[in-house]
């Protein structure tokens, strides 16, 4: 007798996201306290009500991650384009580490973010907690053209002369999937899940050889979530969907080889699964939550709690209010029919909590819900208007942009505060490059005035007890201090140090911890640079920047900055170029 789909009534929120997007690191870079804690505030001469703050000139900041290892950045120009690297201890001079792979943008190629690849490993410490994030070696593809590839290949990070290191056998043609799952204790184990167009899902590891074939997975299978062992840090297997028995939910492990038993919801094995979506990282028990929808139903899907050590392979458990009432994510704008899930910037979490928001509309406008879960339980904190840029969680409390507002919530959901806004003509822009947060410190950027003519760098407690409003200047990313709350919370990873363009040209950086402090010059842009950006999160004092100088098309340069040492910029890279290739890797 066929067993009842389960999910078919699974009521469900917005923006689609594809299954097994590569996972390229965390944020943190980009382009380029307002009033009483209870309340809005009147505005003033910082914006919010706050005058702008004068910060102390400094000779250089502490507190970093002493992350001493080699930076990576490719350029599509010069004598010799390819892939460098630059040591910290001696930045005037870069290494050339590959001069294979393809970087002109004019070619039918693989884009940059799935090229190259930082792999990462950390230290993971008796209490759970993380420490040591770093990249230990980037992988990439040697040979970016679709119709010439030459493979996988990693250079390493902490070697005095990197080479360029073949991984697998793999000649692939076309990448169209991945799910990397990390192994922090040790990157060789990490792997890498692919498919190949037409051709099925097959496995590698960072330490096969260019002799060792990859793992194929049985074309009855489709993966659908990682499965973390969280211990380890490391992968532990997938779930996947077994088209050859009704489509039910089923685990491999890292050989790819099928487990014994099925997963099931109370005691059942659905079938006739037709989306399994992650929703956020694993728990600190490796537990997971994924939206589900039914074959009937494909485009909207129920919320599940599943636990990978209860059962055969793991149970699922429905998430519900007070009430009983499942969470509802409602069918995505553009096919094929999936529930839409919340942007990574509008999901965060503090342990094992989570927080999103979920509009009411498929376009993106309009009112939006606050959801708060917990284990498997939902509920509703509030309904807002014009979802803004972030829902950031710091210590006992939880950010949202809303609108022309900063909002703030405690942790259980109760405490709702206003500690931005702006009720003057004009009103105010808010943004931010920065999703990440240190000692209850949020930082985003204020544009008020006729057509935003007046930019602030902004610095907000997120109890609304103090703030910083640098005027004239613009947040571009930030560095990390390597530590996390567990494993499972790269997304947590905490900030040190906050970098900002002043007065248009100007690169500074504050310590994220005490910005008040004061800020280091690290140095002017070169020529007529406008703008600076930064890729994702990395541990410090050593980063890289993209300057860029505004025009049709940007010009581009890559930028080395040491935020121990004031005026440490220098231009890295051979020569100005118009590829937008001329950057740095991601994660560093």
């Amino acid at each position: 007798m066929k067993t009842r789909n389960q999910f078919s009534g699974a009521r469900a929120g917005v923006l689609a996201v594809a299954l097994g997007a590569f996972l390229a690191g965390c944020g943190g870079g980009g382009s380029s306290s307002n009033g009483a804690a209870a309340g809005p505030s009147a505005p003033g001469g910082g914006g919010g009500g706050v005058e702008p703050t004068e910060l102390p000139a400094l000779a250089g900041l502490e507190g970093d991650a002493d992350n001493q290892d080699l930076l990576y950045f490719t350029q599509p120009e010069g004598a010799d384009p390819g892939l460098y690297a630059v040591d910290p201890a001696a930045p005037e001079t870069s290494i050339l580490v590959d001069d294979r792979v393809l970087l002109d943008e004019n070619a039918f190629s693989l884009s940059y973010d799935r090229s190259f690849l930082p792999i990462h490993e950390a230290s993971l410490n008796a209490d759970g907690s993380l420490s040591d994030f770093r990249v230990d070696r980037v992988l990439y593809f040697d040979n970016r053209s679709l119709l010439d590839t030459n493979g996988f290949h990693t250079a390493a990070t902490d070697v005095a002369d990197p080479q360029p290191d073949p991984v697998s056998s793999e000649d692939l043609i076309l990448l169209t999937n991945a799910i990397i799952q990390y192994a922090l204790d040790d990157a060789d184990n990490t792997s890498v899940l692919y498919e190949l167009s037409d051709q099925g899902w097959y496995q590698f590891l960072l330490s096969d050889d260019e002799n060792t074939d990859p793992l194929q997975l049985a074309e009855r299978f489709t993966p659908v979530a990682p499965v973390l062992d969280p211990d380890l840090g490391r992968g532990a297997g997938y779930l996947v969907i077994d088209s050859d028995d009704d489509n039910r939910i089923k685990r491999v492990g890292m050989d790819l080889q099928l487990e014994s038993g099925q997963v099931t919801v109370e005691g059942v094995a659905p079938a006739e699964t037709a989306r399994v979506l992650p929703l956020g990282g694993p728990l600190n028990d490796g537990a997971q939550y994924l939206v589900i929808s039914g074959e009937a139903s494909p485009g909207t899907g129920g919320l599940f709690l599943y636990r990978p050590d209860q059962g055969d392979v793991g149970t699922l458990e429905q998430v519900v209010n007070g009430e009983g009432e499942p969470l509802v994510f409602n069918e995505s704008l553009f096919p094929p029919p999936t529930p839409a899930l919340p942007a990574p910037q509008h999901l965060t979490r503090s342990d094992d909590v989570l927080f999103f928001a979920m509009q009411g509309n498929v376009l993106g406008f309009g009112d939006f819900d606050l959801i708060r879960v917990e284990g498997a339980d939902w509920r509703l904190v509030a309904t807002e208007s014009s979802l803004g840029e972030f829902v950031i969680a710091s210590g006992d409390r939880v950010a949202v942009h809303s609108e022309d507002q900063v909002l703030s919530f405690a942790l259980d959901g109760s405490d709702r505060r206003v500690i931005d806004s702006d009720d003057s003509m004009f009103g105010q822009d808010i943004s931010t490059p920065v999703l990440g947060a240190r000692d209850g410190w949020i930082f985003y950027n204020r544009d008020t005035g006729i057509g935003g003519a007046d930019r602030f760098a902004v610095a907000n407690r997120l109890d609304g007890g103090d703030q910083v409003v640098i005027a004239d200047a613009s947040w571009v990313g930030a560095s990390s201090t390597g530590t996390a709350p567990s494993s499972t919370q790269l997304d947590a990873m905490e900030v040190s140090e906050v970098f900002m363009l002043r007065n248009g040209t100007e690169l500074a950086a504050v310590s994220a911890a005490t910005p008040a402090a004061g800020a280091v010059r690290l140095g002017q842009l070169p020529d007529s640079a406008d703008q600076a950006r930064m890729y994702g999160l990395a541990p410090g004092p050593h980063r890289l920047l993209q300057a860029v100088s505004s025009g049709a098309p940007e010009t581009l340069d890559v930028l080395y900055v040491n935020t121990r040492e004031e005026d440490s910029l220098r231009v890295i890279s051979e020569q100005s170029s118009g590829d937008a290739d001329q950057r740095p890797v991601k994660g560093f």
